[in-house]
């Protein structure tokens, strides 16, 4: 994934800390989770980037929350089970950090616009 260049909408493996985890004083992700890249910038010859967590628990009332659809989730090659992008938390890093993931073999990586 070196060479990936991380664009809003790209969809990538993450170690993701929950704001709770982070709460609790833990200090990095429990395992890592699909993430869709919300804001890539390049400043100062760095590149900083902000991701959202996808989650297959389905969140409370109380969550800023978008489901993905069916098609999507195929097209990303995850369980075609209900998920959500979690929309009112994110992770920043500057890229490429140490909790971004291995690439398994599948289709994680792209982007959430399916060209179908």
């Amino acid at each position: 994934m070196a060479g990936l260049t991380p664009e809003p909408g790209l969809v990538i493996p993450y170690f993701y800390l929950w704001r709770r985890e982070h709460e609790a004083g833990e200090e990095s992700g429990r395992k890592a989770r699909p993430v869709v890249v919300v804001i890539s910038e390049a400043t100062a010859g760095k590149r900083r980037v902000a991701v959202a967590p996808v989650t297959s628990q389905e969140p409370d009332a109380t969550r800023h929350a978008q489901e993905i659809p069916r098609r999507v989730l195929v097209h990303l090659g995850l369980p075609a089970h209900r998920s959500w992008v979690i929309c009112d938390e994110f992770n920043a890093f500057d890229w490429l950090g140490p909790d971004v993931g291995v690439m398994p073999e599948g289709k994680l990586g792209l982007a959430m616009s399916p060209t179908l």
